[in-house]
């Protein structure tokens, strides 16, 4: 076994044991690759988690986030009694239509939550 072979086993030992103490796995996973990329490559670590991070947000599916977040932003606090207006007068409609008890949730918090802005909880009486 040479060094770097040990050096992984190491890692996913020390991995383990970061996140059985409670230590969150973000950071974990974070720390752990620095420290251990540096031991094993040197310094270049460094240079390729920074190109790894400029490459990550080049990606077109992170453009989308700053705008969903603005709309939490502006959803999230001004208009709460707004949003819990029309989820309840939604349930009514869709419970009258008698689609069925699990699925009146779930056509609720997408019609009215398509944003993560709220979400909706379960009713009491599933059945009826």
């Amino acid at each position: 076994m040479n060094f770097l072979e040990l050096l992984g086993a190491v890692m996913l030992l020390a991995m383990l044991f970061a996140i059985f103490i409670g230590i969150p796995i973000s950071f974990t996973l974070l720390f752990l690759a620095l420290i251990f990329g540096f031991i094993g490559l040197g310094s270049t670590v460094f240079d390729l988690a920074y190109l790894q991070t400029i490459g990550l947000m080049k990606q077109d599916e992170f453009v989308a986030v700053p705008m969903f977040i603005l709309m939490r932003n502006l959803n999230g606090h001004q208009h709460l009694a707004a949003w819990d207006k029309a989820i309840t007068c939604s349930q009514q409609v869709l419970d009258s239509m008698r689609l069925g008890p699990v699925s009146n949730p779930l056509k609720v918090s997408t019609c009215n939550n398509p944003c993560g802005v709220r979400s909706i909880s379960w009713p009491a009486n599933i059945g009826g």
